[in-house]
């Protein structure tokens, strides 16, 4: 798997988070999620973009939980994004949960203001290739009824 597979299904999902529900990762999606978290004014910038709220990280759940939250997980993956959980997302897919004028323009703010700070660009330090600044299909933060 690429990197930025990785990156899309990272994005995709913290997009499925919801309050009150245990969302269990990949192992792929866990890596970068701790890495993520390493930079904590931006993770929590992202996940308060993404979802409306900073989503905490608790590993300490039993093994029978976690078994039961992983197929809850899969399920609405597969609902959501039409594959399965841990496999590629169609690009498309990708693409099609990020079109939003609100999204677009929170990104540009974004980009914006972390460039001039000689910082990360783009949502929670993704997407940072110059190219994408100002695509909308580039953005990582949300918009759409995924959270909350």
């Amino acid at each position: 798997m690429k990197f930025r597979e990785i990156e899309e299904n990272y994005i995709l999902f913290m997009k499925s988070v919801r309050k009150n529900t245990i969302i269990v990762p990949t192992f792929d999606i866990d890596l970068m999620w701790h890495t993520h978290m390493r930079y904590p004014l931006n993770y929590l910038q992202f996940s308060e973009q993404l979802c409306g709220f900073l989503l905490n990280h608790d590993d300490s759940i039993t093994p029978q939980v976690l078994n039961n939250a992983y197929k809850d997980t899969a399920e609405r993956w597969k609902t959501a994004y039409q594959s399965e959980y841990g496999h590629n997302v169609d690009r498309a897919c990708f693409r099609n949960s990020m079109n939003s004028i609100h999204c677009t323009i929170t990104h540009d703010a974004i980009v914006k203001k972390q460039s001039s700070h000689e910082s990360y660009t783009g949502c929670g330090g993704f997407w940072s290739s110059e190219s994408e600044v100002g695509n909308s299909n580039s953005c990582g933060s949300s918009c759409g009824s995924s959270c909350g």
